[in-house]
């Protein structure tokens, strides 16, 4: 299901406003998972209280700017 331009700005500023509040963020590749693995992912990191959302890179990257957090262009770039 796409996101239209509204729920696209949405996801920004929720993820924005995240990484504002934030002292550390994490990048990672979840291609390869199973369905049961990233699901088991999410309940271990709610669990932990960690905040984990998986979004597109575009977005990522727009929520990210403007913002004091320094990421390495590489770490953008799709394998």
């Amino acid at each position: 299901m796409s996101l239209n331009r509204n729920e696209k700005a949405a996801v920004i500023e929720e993820v924005a406003a995240q990484v504002a509040k934030s002292q550390t963020l994490a990048l990672a590749e979840y291609r390869g998972l199973t369905v049961e693995n990233l699901n088991k992912l999410r309940v271990d990191a709610r669990a932990k209280g960690v905040y984990l959302h998986v979004l597109k890179n575009t977005l990522a990257r727009r929520a990210v700017a403007g913002s004091s957090s320094r990421l390495r262009r590489r770490a953008w770039s799709a394998r």
